[in-house]
């Protein structure tokens, strides 16, 4: 399709048998404005994508060995945008010249502040007099929570899809398993209790107001509806790929130790 970057362009370019074996990736003034396959380069260190019309940055946050990209002359207007490169730890070459974001008054030392490891910006190479007006003058954006976090992986060797996916899912189980602070905790369990003691009233009027056999009735069909939902979650679960059930995986212990810890302080949580 005219625009966005495909597998076949990316594989004739960089004479690679697959995607997981490209390094180096120039795709200079080609027109291209969707260039989400890059998200699986995983093992890229040199992009070139100058004069195309890139507008966003996001989908270089998967490439953790990346260690120059070249994008003079495109679409990004938003300066913001360099916080998707926050977690590359290999970076150090940039060039954004000729973008709308570079007209930005700060946008030198605010690149500078943001991407510490970067060694070059466009044309000119970092001095550390650079860094010291950064540190006043830069604007810092935040990290985006979803941004993968390489923080721990051996970049110096060759990746690999799976291995790659394996070790983000442990990660994100590291940080999902953070321990909670008092006052989050004091949070959670409200939040819980509250539909919790709603439902229990609900249920001892609907007793009060129904004989016996209704009662059984309705516990009899209580059980078949559970049934029936656990039944449609396995079922939807073999849709999942492996780093959707890794998701699950945590939710799942996540609600578990929850659940556990409500009822160990006398709590009752359906």
């Amino acid at each position: 399709m005219v625009g966005v970057l495909e597998q076949k362009e990316c594989l004739n370019r960089s004479r690679a048998a697959c995607l997981e074996n490209i390094r180096n990736l120039n795709v200079w003034g080609s027109s291209l404005h969707d260039i989400s396959i890059v998200k699986n380069l995983i093992n890229l260190e040199v992009l070139n994508l100058s004069v195309n019309d890139v507008n966003s940055l996001q989908d270089l946050s998967h490439c953790p060995r990346i260690k120059e990209v070249y994008l003079r002359r495109n679409k990004v207007h938003e300066l913001e945008e360099i916080k998707f490169l926050k977690n590359l730890p290999n970076l150090q070459i940039l060039w954004l010249a000729d973008n709308p974001c570079a007209e930005n008054e700060n946008y030198k030392h605010t690149v500078i502040r943001n991407l510490p490891n970067l060694v070059k910006l466009d044309s000119c190479m970092i001095t550390e007099e650079d860094r010291e007006i950064a540190k006043e003058q830069g604007l810092l954006f935040d990290k985006d929570e979803d941004l993968p976090d390489y923080d721990g992986l051996e970049l110096d060797k060759t990746l690999t899809t799976t291995f790659l996916r394996q070790f983000l899912c442990k990660q994100k189980s590291l940080v999902e398993e953070k321990p909670l602070s008092e006052k989050e905790t004091e949070e959670r369990v409200e939040i819980v209790v509250e539909p919790s003691h709603s439902l229990v009233d609900e249920v001892n009027q609907s007793i009060d107001e129904t004989t016996s056999n209704e009662s059984q009735e309705l516990e009899s069909s209580t059980q078949t509806i559970k049934s029936n939902t656990l039944s449609a979650i396995l079922i939807l679960m073999n849709d999942l790929n492996e780093e959707e059930l890794c998701d699950v995986k945590v939710q799942t212990e996540k609600l578990i130790l929850l659940k556990s810890k409500n009822r160990t302080e006398g709590l009752l949580v359906d």
